[in-house]
């Protein structure tokens, strides 16, 4: 990894040595955005209840191109500064919301060529199978090397190698620090085909060495006839574990949506078999790609059959979209079942407020056997 790592940063500094004027311009000509983030989480499990509030702020300066190389550099800070025991208690869990102090989450050279980029360092990453969870203040982020390519047309391929990952939190109420994996190193190699118009596919393959690996599918058709908008999708995954012990699994997907103007609902099956599934190689973003997902707390990936309706109105005019969402886990080899509810709502401002958007969520999770749990969200944030 080292190597990886430090092969680009050598070229890189023999070029600046030789045009250091140039190398200025790059620095000078550098971009800085940011995002400032206010979470407030309200949660009860059984009699249990902690809320608390969070803040955030995520700021990144990428210079501008030298010869095909960029840096780029992204600190991450997050607080919780009226946090009691009780939220302490709930909270605290490593990708939770309590972890004050600073991370280093982004700090990578890239070079990019025709129309190739490479990465190597920190950095964040959203690619079919590696996904970094974004939900909580901290965003997840992940160390090693990645490619993402666009060299064929309607085809974008990604490909990455990990040997670090860095969560939303220590889950000792401090910011998070960049840690080895379970396993030596993971992987991931995907393509996104967009040749024809109206259907979208997805290829990938990843894995955790000497662990896991993960084949995962899918396809999306959509079509738009007048007011009229329907789509079709469909995905399927296999998980295979390198110990014998551990069953493999399959899941299977489907989704049926249709719309009306601004209105649009869908209804989604699914079929987890044999053992449990893995959502993706490393990082949470990827949990939710399951078509039955729940809003918040997203699917569950044990053997079980799910399904899950959603209706959404956008508002565009007034930049406000709602909707309301009902999943449904029933599971085969233990005796449960898991009902989610969920209300949202996410309104973006315009105008001298552009860059502004405010979300509200409300999830009720009831459980056949075990303590329910009702969670109130309330997210603000800011990206200049």
């Amino acid at each position: 990894m080292k190597i990886l790592i430090s092969a680009p940063l050598l070229i890189a500094l023999g070029a600046y040595a030789n045009a250091t004027d140039s190398l200025a311009d790059a620095l000078q000509n550098g971009n800085i955005t940011g995002e400032l983030r206010s979470y407030y989480f309200n949660q009860k499990i059984g009699d249990k209840k902690a809320d608390i509030l969070s803040f955030a702020l995520r700021l990144n300066y990428t210079t501008d191109f030298y010869y095909g190389f960029k840096g780029s550099i992204t600190p991450q800070l997050s607080s919780s500064p009226f946090v009691d025991k009780d939220a302490k208690d709930m909270f605290k869990a490593p990708n939770g919301l309590y972890g004050h102090g600073v991370v280093l989450s982004e700090m990578y050279l890239s070079y990019m060529q025709s129309k190739s980029t490479v990465k190597a360092g920190r950095q964040f990453i959203n690619m079919p199978l590696i996904k970094g969870g974004a939900g909580k203040a901290i965003i997840q982020s992940f160390e090693g090397a990645t490619l993402t390519s666009n060299e064929f047309s309607n085809n974008t391929f990604y490909a990455a190698y990990i040997r670090k990952f860095q969560k939303q939190t220590n889950g000792k109420g401090s910011a998070p620090k960049f840690e080895k994996l379970s396993g030596k190193y993971a992987y991931a190699f995907s393509v996104v085909n967009d040749y024809f118009e109206k259907l979208g596919l997805i290829g990938a393959y990843g894995g955790m060495k000497d662990e896991f690996s993960i084949f995962y599918m899918q396809a999306n058709f959509k079509d738009v006839f007048s007011y009229f908008n329907y789509q079709v999708a469909a995905q399927y995954s296999h998980t295979n574990y390198k110990n014998s012990a551990l069953d493999d699994s399959n899941y299977y997907g489907v989704k049926v949506g249709v719309g009306i103007e601004n209105f649009n609902t869908y209804l989604a099956w699914a079929t987890i078999k044999d053992g449990d599934s893995k959502f993706g190689v490393v990082g949470g973003g990827n949990k939710c790609m399951l078509f039955t997902s729940s809003y918040e707390q997203c699917a569950e990936y044990e053997k079980s059959k799910q399904y899950a309706i959603d209706a959404n109105y956008n508002f565009k005019n007034l930049g406000l979209l709602t909707g309301i969402r009902y999943a449904h886990l029933d599971y085969e080899d233990i005796n449960d079942k898991i009902d989610w509810k969920n209300i949202y709502a996410t309104y973006y401002f315009s105008g001298v407020l552009d860059g502004l958007s405010a979300g509200f969520l409300y999830e009720n999770e009831n459980h056949k056997n075990t303590k329910d749990t009702n969670l109130y969200i309330a997210r603000v944030a800011y990206k200049f």
